[in-house]
């Protein structure tokens, strides 16, 4: 795979986060997540999630630690997409032993910690993934991991008016010239019934719409990478189980209006719990 292209350093040149919009190279998963600003799918996915608005509030905040396979799904894209930077992101521990996870944790607290066993599963993984004959053609070429940050129109059905929230999106791989985006998951199973259902769990459409919609209104990322729109989105599903196989799909038009109506909906509600001070349960007395 080609190395990123370079605009300029976003960490340099916003510290404290209030990032200009365009797209950026080389940002850390530490800054994008934790320091910069802008509305991530992951945060929109929050009020599907959980049934008030000040708990959705409550976990943008504070979000909950990941999980091991978050952690071996963070692993994997860092030996798939950029495995220059897999050392400055991610921490071996020396065993698999709880203690040496929660001292590598306490020590390296901006790191994606794994375990020996972990960063085994997520060799071979990766091995997998580019040894397919088909996913790896289609990351021949291209932008690993870029960053991009946008203003973002959408229709508020609450106010029955045109809104702007600033957001963004991390894309796993932005191929040049080229019509699509792609996508790279780890998964329990790769079935086609799998994945769907799990596209479903975790709002996978409703994340593949918000970096559409990001990328292809970004002009700077269409020049660099040649193409005008990219109008397809691709999932390459690799499975976190033996012998760790390989699936790759696209997002077909009833999927993809579901995502637009998740996306509508969620950008919706934010608005109307910005407005409203992030309300919990009714507070008056209600029979029931």
């Amino acid at each position: 795979m080609s190395s990123a292209l370079s605009t300029a350093s976003a960490e340099q040149l916003y510290p404290d986060g209030l990032i200009a919009p365009g797209y950026y190279a080389d940002v850390s998963n530490h800054y994008y997540h934790h320091v910069s600003h802008g509305t991530s799918s992951s945060k929109l996915k929050l009020f599907f999630e959980h049934e008030t608005d000040a708990r959705a509030r409550h976990y943008w905040l504070n979000p909950e630690p990941a999980s091991a396979a978050m952690r071996l799904g963070t692993a994997v894209h860092s030996l798939v997409l950029e495995p220059h930077n897999f050392e400055h992101d991610n921490f071996v521990t020396a065993s698999d032993h709880w203690s040496a996870l929660k001292t590598a944790r306490d020590t390296y607290p901006e790191m994606n910690i794994i375990t020996p066993s972990q960063y085994d599963a997520a060799q071979r993984m990766r091995d997998n993934v580019l040894g397919h004959p088909y996913v790896s053609q289609l990351m021949q070429n291209g932008i690993a991991e870029v960053s991009v940050w946008q203003d973002i129109e959408f229709y508020d059905e609450k106010s029955g008016c045109t809104q702007t929230e600033f957001a963004k999106c991390r894309i796993d791989w932005m191929p040049s010239n080229a019509p699509y985006l792609v996508d790279l998951k780890s998964a329990a199973v790769a079935s086609p019934d799998g994945f769907r259902d799990a596209c479903h769990r975790f709002e996978y459409y409703l994340s593949a719409c918000l970096y559409s919609r990001i990328a292809n209104q970004c002009s700077e990322l269409m020049r660099a990478t040649g193409f005008a729109q990219r109008d397809t989105f691709i999932f390459i599903v690799v499975e976190n189980k033996p012998p760790y196989s390989v699936a790759w799909y696209e997002m077909g038009l009833e999927s993809r209006g579901h995502g637009n109506l998740q996306l509508s909906e969620s950008l919706s509600r934010l608005c109307w719990a910005r407005k409203n001070d992030w309300p919990a349960h009714n507070e008056k007395c209600l029979v029931i």
